[in-house]
């Protein structure tokens, strides 16, 4: 609850499972950010519209095109951890029709700067406990470092 009330009332959030973990998963793209990565997709400099509004068909499809892509990453960074398919549910602009977990679940949040042209801006991944609950005991120094002296 406390990371939906942090981030702003119109923003770019994608939800995603990441099958076979349970729960679900969070994206949130700031507006200008989202914005220029689209302006760049469509032969543009890369240059953000101060537009924070609801999206268009087109560029919802477009953007869950973008960010699907952007899953094939996520699921490559943590193939030695776990084999994961992430699949894009759904991209909503306003947080408050979000319901993810119950509000006093504890979540991982991991914040990316990035800078596109002349625009820059935060893209935050949510990563609650029921998600990670499954692969912790693999994140620990522990474990890689067995992992390690077994190769």
């Amino acid at each position: 609850e406390e990371f939906i009330r942090s981030i702003p009332k119109m923003t770019i959030l994608n939800v995603f499972e990441p099958y076979p973990l349970e729960g679900r998963l969070l994206m949130e793209v700031n507006p200008n950010v989202a914005y220029a990565m689209l302006d760049r997709l469509l032969g543009g400099k890369g240059i953000s519209i101060n537009k924070i509004d609801n999206l268009t068909e087109i560029e919802t499809r477009i953007m869950s095109q973008l960010f699907q892509r952007t899953l094939d990453s996520f699921e490559e960074a943590w193939s030695s951890v776990v084999e994961m398919d992430p699949v894009m549910e759904e991209i909503e602009v306003n947080p408050q029709f979000l319901q993810m977990v119950s509000p006093n679940e504890t979540v991982v949040v991991i914040s990316l700067s990035t800078t596109i042209a002349e625009t820059s801006g935060m893209i935050n991944i949510c990563l609650p406990h029921v998600v990670l609950e499954e692969v912790l005991p693999k994140l620990s120094v522990h474990y890689w470092m067995q992992e390690k002296k077994k190769q």
